[in-house]
């Protein structure tokens, strides 16, 4: 498993591209109200934030009582500084301004791509349903409070957003689309060569070091993207059958990245084996699973009520308001 982790900032790329494809596609097929927007929005990220936020309290305490060294001297330091502090910025999606970065709650490092995901809602939300000089005015304001991090990596966001309406008026025949896929999947597998190879950034006010290396990534996603949509018949036919299952793992995802870290430290700090022993991997890969699948699952339905709660506050608002 932890092979895989010279791809972790690669496959926030990803999310990132995805993220701004699934945007333009929800603003133009069913979000065409600021209110709808601002409502889905919210209840999408609440209904994962949150309970992630509680796991990783409960996680992290339980973990600390039984193995504290492997959070204080472990590979991946638990942060010593005030947790009250990071847990509050988090639940505002403020943990990675400019003026408080690295803010994530606990051992849960994931949660800073959470905060970059929220300003790039509001700003394209505000880009979308505002107008005049109020636009121009509230994307100022809320970029100034984002920061130069969160705005660097907004074009990546944005190619995905592109790339929507790009798709919806030209889509490459099948063979040149199936020649971008496979080199776009070819520079996705060649990342960590890449990263290694680019020169880095790394500024007091850009937190990343592979800031070239982020954007090779996402272009040459988004070149795999657009690639494999011009061969959606073929994919269609074959991916069909498994339309069902697909649904039900897609709704996993979100869960999935924002509760694995707390978990798998747990499963870590609480062994039934040596770390290197197949019992110890199967048993923080199963049981890490295994709660992200009851808890994750949970999250569709308390994305409904919450749903339902913000848009009965924004009814009652509104009706005071006339």
């Amino acid at each position: 498993m932890w092979r895989f982790g010279q791809y972790l900032q690669t496959a926030v790329m990803l999310f990132f591209v995805l993220s701004g494809f699934v945007i333009a596609y929800v603003l133009d097929c069913r979000e065409h109200d600021a209110a709808v927007y601002v409502r889905k929005r919210l209840a999408r990220l609440y209904s994962v934030v949150l309970p992630a936020l509680l796991l990783t309290a409960v996680c992290d305490a339980i973990g600390q009582h039984h193995n504290p060294d492997l959070y204080f001297e472990g590979p991946w330091s638990y942060p010593r500084d005030g947790q009250p502090l990071h847990y509050i910025s988090t639940l505002f999606l403020l943990n990675q301004t400019w003026l408080a970065p690295n803010m994530e709650p606990g051992i849960n490092t994931p949660f800073w791509s959470l905060s970059f995901e929220a300003f790039y809602y509001a700003l394209i939300g505000l880009a979308v349903f505002a107008s005049g000089s109020f636009r121009a005015l509230s994307i100022l304001l809320v970029s100034l409070l984002a920061g130069p991090a969160v705005l660097g990596l907004f074009p990546i966001w944005l190619l995905g957003f592109g790339l929507y309406h790009l798709s919806r008026r030209w889509v490459l025949p099948a063979f040149p689309g199936a020649l971008a896929a496979v080199l776009g999947l070819v520079l996705l597998l060649s990342s960590p060569m890449l990263r290694a190879s680019l020169p880095n950034l790394a500024s007091d006010l850009v937190h990343r070091e592979a800031f070239i290396a982020d954007y090779v990534d996402g272009l040459a996603f988004a070149l795999h993207l657009y690639g494999m949509m011009s061969l959606e018949r073929w994919t269609s036919r074959m991916l069909g059958p498994w339309k069902s299952p697909i649904r039900w793992f897609s709704s996993l995802t979100f869960p999935l990245y924002l509760f694995h870290r707390p978990l798998i430290q747990l499963f870590a700090a609480i062994p039934i084996a040596e770390p290197s022993a197949w019992t110890q991997r199967i048993y923080l890969l199963a049981g890490t699973l295994l709660v992200i699948v009851i808890v994750g699952r949970r999250c569709v339905p308390w994305k409904t009520s919450l749903d339902r709660g913000l848009r009965t506050l924004q009814r009652r608002v509104a009706s005071q308001s006339v």
